[in-house]
């Protein structure tokens, strides 16, 4: 075979990528048997007519090849024997941590050969079920094997039919489980029993930073139990709960909650039929909440998002606010400031290590005022952490001038509160009194 020739005169190849070109099971060994170092990290087969036989040979490369750590064979057509015989190089491969199967219909009693290969493999750290007809049973495989797995983060179950029932039997791993913390469920027949178990996880073992429960009809119960449960915990970074059907009052009840939460920095509650009644409860969650990075509630029923620009003006933290299309004129250049602010004060939390990525004039002005503080003798530690003072004080500056720069220009004022200029004023006259104070007194003073 021509295609598989060429790999014989180079083996020093650390990836191989044929996805998308139908190569089938014989070619994929002809392909395999031509790899004779053992150097290969990645293995890229997605979309290639692979079957039973196919995985056979793949089971077999896996078993003499001790470098391999990533393996996708997703969209092809394992199915249930594809599974079985994939499964069988687990005892000799203790290198593998990335495993993509999604879309090969292994069923629940392929993914039962699947959690056996858990059991025995203690590197696999991300593995991907999406799209492969699995039910309640299976979950209750998997669970068995999750319990005593201590090396999983990440799993993907996506668009399968576990329902409630092959929910709780997966939630169950977590009484022993404390790796697993990236779980994705989307589209799996969940109903608002479902939420329940996720809520007593949350409580009992916080473990879980990422949680995406897209596209199931959870309802307001799902509110009541999530929210309830996220003032309590801190590790749960991401929730995705679009098309999920909480409706006005569970969100009301998320934006309740998260002024009581110091965790989550990333929200999408977007396609659940939200109206105006929760527009204030996010205008106030706005002005309190300094975690919350991304928020999205595009696709509810708002008629009016304008209350959304004072507390814009006020929240320097959030950096992605998805409402409506007839928003973005107006919040994009609030975010995009603070999505500045964000930028620079990672800088700053970074310095000396970021100092090359500061922009020469503030490269400059550091360099003086080091300069000048050097007769002090004062230790390095001092000296960074006053060079990041000094910083510091240049974003708020930033910050604020830019604001107060838009406050001017507010298309909404009758929506503003009025003492907001004369707060974001004092503000911008303070800084400016400590900043001229740094720059001109310490920095560019000349010593007498």
């Amino acid at each position: 075979m021509d295609t598989s020739s060429r790999f014989v005169l180079n083996q020093s190849l650390t990836k191989l990528s044929f996805n998308r070109k139908n190569l089938g099971d014989e070619k994929i060994k002809l392909l395999l048997d031509s790899v004779k170092e053992d150097v290969l990290e990645e293995l890229d087969f997605q979309r290639n007519l692979i079957g039973p036989s196919g995985a056979f040979f793949i089971a077999e490369f896996m078993k003499r090849n001790s470098s391999v750590k990533i393996l996708d064979l997703s969209f092809n057509t394992l199915g249930v024997e594809g599974a079985k015989n994939l499964s069988q190089f687990a005892p000799s491969n203790s290198t593998i941590t990335s495993l993509n199967l999604s879309g090969n219909t292994i069923g629940s009693e392929g993914l039962n050969y699947m959690s056996q290969f858990l059991q025995q493999n203690s590197s696999i750290t991300y593995l991907n079920l999406r799209r492969n007809a699995i039910s309640a049973p299976g979950m209750e495989y998997l669970s068995k094997a999750l319990s005593s797995n201590a090396s999983l983060t990440s799993l993907e179950l996506g668009v399968n039919q576990i329902g409630s029932k092959g929910l709780k039997y997966l939630l169950e791993c977590y009484h022993t489980n404390v790796t697993l913390s990236s779980l994705s469920l989307e589209n799996n027949q969940l109903d608002p029993e479902s939420s329940h178990y996720f809520g007593d996880v949350l409580q009992r073992q916080p473990v879980l930073r990422y949680l995406n429960l897209t596209v199931n009809n959870l309802g307001t119960d799902c509110a009541v139990s999530l929210s309830g449960s996220l003032e309590k915990n801190n590790t749960l970074t991401y929730l995705n709960l679009e098309d999920t059907q909480i409706g006005t009052y569970g969100a009301k009840l998320f934006a309740e909650s998260l002024k009581r939460n110091t965790t989550l920095t990333s929200l999408n509650l977007s396609s659940n039929k939200i109206d105006n009644g929760a527009v204030y409860p996010f205008v106030d969650l706005l002005k309190h909440n300094t975690t919350l990075l991304s928020l999205d509630l595009g696709r509810n029923s708002w008629s009016n998002c304008k209350q959304f620009y004072s507390s814009l003006l006020n929240n320097h933290f959030i950096t992605t606010l998805t409402l409506d299309m007839n928003s973005k004129h107006w919040a994009l250049p609030l975010l995009k400031i603070n999505e500045d602010y964000t930028t620079m004060n990672k800088q700053t939390s970074n310095w000396p290590t970021s100092h090359p990525l500061l922009p020469p004039s503030d490269q400059h002005t550091i360099h003086q005022f080091l300069s000048n503080i050097s007769q002090y003798n004062l230790p390095r530690e001092i000296q960074i952490l006053l060079v990041q003072a000094l910083l510091s004080l240049r974003n708020s500056y930033h910050l604020y001038h830019s604001k107060y720069f838009l406050k001017s220009f507010n298309p909404h004022k009758k929506t503003t509160q009025p003492t907001l200029a004369t707060i974001q004023q004092v503000k911008l006259t303070q800084l400016k009194e400590i900043y001229a104070y740094w720059t001109h007194n310490l920095i560019t003073r000349k010593e007498k």
